[in-house]
């Protein structure tokens, strides 16, 4: 789940900066850009698909705060269009516009209106599903407030949507049930799990196989489109997957026995 633009906000980027343009942090260091930006993206998105049979979802602006000009946003989005969808629409699995917007880059009502045109904008030139965001936490905390404000009406295909982290309700177990609610909302797009809590979840981590595996089986039952697991693996790239916690829980019995 590539983000195109990551760094200069969040301090655990440091140094690890993916920039397609330079630009300064928001304690003033330089960052330059990828000389080979585009190129490095599209060998990954052909990697990932030719080799191990995998689709990307890209989003646009995981850290947004250092790039607030609308136009320049824009232009972003239309450059990525150009540089990278071109041939590799089977490569693609979604579109989402941001991150957990209204904490990145997307606050309030403006934000929201930008990200519901954005969509627009996407919808307009591709044949991709589109997503917007997660404003999983405004206008409130949790609840289905800000997945009404974001989705309702919108030119979205899928919603991808982040569920509750709480590892201290139910024994643990919220996390796995929290999904229910979203499952067929009429009006709505049919919604991914898409950053559930897992081993590389930032907040609150769950490295129980049980309940890593369950939180999947359950999203289905509950007629969500998708579900992610949330590696380590799939944050800064500091361990393998097969390293991760409950990653052997995936595997088909006949495969896992053999």
């Amino acid at each position: 789940m590539p983000h195109p633009v990551h760094g200069g906000y969040y301090p655990g980027w440091r140094g690890r900066e993916i920039a397609p343009i330079s630009f300064a942090t928001k304690d003033g260091r330089k960052v330059d850009a990828w000389p080979d930006y585009w190129q490095q993206l599209r060998e990954f998105i052909d990697l990932a698909y030719d080799k191990h049979r995998l689709r990307t979802q890209i989003t646009f602006f995981a850290d947004a705060q250092l790039r607030p000009e609308k136009e320049t946003r824009i232009e972003h989005m239309r450059k990525l269009l150009a540089e990278l969808v071109p041939g590799r629409e089977h490569k693609i699995i979604l579109l989402e516009v941001a991150n957990e917007a209204w904490q990145n880059g997307f606050p309030g009502d403006e934000g929201l209106a930008d990200l519901r045109e954005f969509a627009e904008l996407l919808d307009s030139r591709t044949d991709i599903p589109v997503a917007i965001t997660s404003n999983h936490d405004w206008p409130t905390l949790g609840g289905a407030a800000g997945f009404d404000q974001v989705y309702a009406g919108a030119a979205a295909d899928i919603a991808t949507w982040h569920f509750s982290r709480d590892r201290r309700s139910d024994e643990g177990w919220k996390p796995v049930y929290d999904c229910w609610q979203f499952g067929e909302r009429p009006g709505f797009p049919p919604v991914s799990s898409n950053e559930l809590i897992g081993p590389g979840a930032s907040v609150n981590a769950e490295k129980e196989p049980n309940r890593l595996v369950m939180a999947a089986a359950f999203a289905y039952v509950a007629k969500l489109l998708m579900y992610v697991f949330h590696s380590e693996a799939g944050v800064f790239g500091k361990s393998r997957f097969e390293e991760t916690p409950g990653s052997t829980g995936w595997a088909h019995p006949a495969a896992a026995s053999g």
